[in-house]
C-alpha cells in the first residue's frame, strides 16, 4: 500500500485488489484516537452520509471493516492531485480558471446543503483535482448533517481559518455559516493568501471579528462581489 495523505485520526492509503487489479482508497482510522477525541459517533455519521451519495463530486463508497485497533473505510480511488498543492503551483490563476474552480466548489456545497449537510471546514486541502480538471471533496471529516437548514449546532471542529464569526463565538450556527467559509476559500484561490492571515490564532480570531478583507488591485470588481 502507498500512503496518499493523512487526516486527524489516521491515514489514507492507495491499495489494489489482487485479482481485478482495480485501485481503491483505504482510510485507516485509529480506534484509540477516535475514542480519546470522542469521534466514534462522528465516524459512523460520516459513513451514513458517504453511503447516501452517488455523485462524482464525492468519494464512491465501497465498504467498511474493523479490527481491535482500527476502523477501515474503502472507497473507489480517484487519481488526481490535492487542490492546495495545485494552487501553490499555479499561483496566479486567470479569471477564467478562478471562475471554474469557484463554480466547482459552489456546486459541491449546494449538493451538501440540499441534504442539510454543513461543510464546517471549507479549505483547499479537502478537495482533490481530478484528471479531468474538476474538483472532488474527498475529505468529509468535518461535515455534519442537521434536520433542517435553520437548525443550529454548536460543536467546533477543524482550524479557525475558515470559520464564520458566529462559529467562533460559540452561539450556534447553521448551514448558512458555510457562506462565510466559501468567501474565504474563494479569496484564497484568487489571491493566494488568507484575508485574515496571522500566525497567532487569537489575533486571527480578532481580525475575523473586526477587519474587512483587503483586496489586491488585480482582483476584479466581479470577483470582489462574489467573495462579499
Amino acid at each position: 500500500m502507498e500512503l496518499l495523505y493523512n487526516c486527524s485520526l489516521g491515514h489514507h492509503f492507495l491499495c489494489q485488489h489482487v485479482s481485478s487489479k482495480k485501485y481503491f482508497t483505504l482510510k485507516v482510522l485509529n480506534k484509540t484516537e477516535a475514542i480519546k477525541t470522542k469521534s466514534t459517533g462522528n465516524i459512523f455519521s460520516k459513513l451514513e452520509i458517504l453511503s447516501n451519495f452517488n455523485d462524482p463530486s464525492f468519494p464512491s463508497f465501497v465498504g467498511t471493516s474493523q479490527n481491535s485497533n482500527n476502523f477501515y473505510i474503502l472507497t473507489n480511488y480517484t487519481p488526481g492531485g490535492e487542490f492546495h498543492f495545485v494552487l501553490q503551483k499555479l499561483f496566479n490563476l486567470s479569471e477564467q480558471e478562478f471562475v471554474f474552480y469557484s463554480a466547482n466548489i459552489i456546486s459541491i456545497m449546494k449538493k451538501l446543503h440540499s441534504k442539510n449537510i454543513i461543510c464546517r471546514d471549507l479549505r483547499p486541502e479537502h478537495f482533490l483535482m481530478k484528471r479531468n480538471g474538476f474538483l472532488m471533496m474527498f475529505n468529509m471529516e468535518f461535515v455534519k448533517q442537521v434536520k433542517s437548514k435553520l437548525e443550529r449546532t454548536f460543536s467546533l471542529v477543524g482550524g479557525i481559518e475558515f470559520k464564520a464569526p458566529e462559529v467562533l463565538k460559540g452561539t450556534g450556527y447553521s448551514v448558512a455559516s458555510d457562506l462565510w467559509g466559501l468567501g474565504i476559500l474563494i479569496f484564497e484561490i484568487i489571491s493566494g493568501n488568507h484575508p485574515f492571515s496571522d500566525l497567532n490564532p487569537m489575533k486571527m480570531s480578532l481580525k475575523i471579528f473586526k477587519n474587512k478583507p483587503y483586496f489586491p488591485s488585480f482582483i476584479s470588481k466581479e470577483a470582489k462581489d462574489l467573495v462579499l
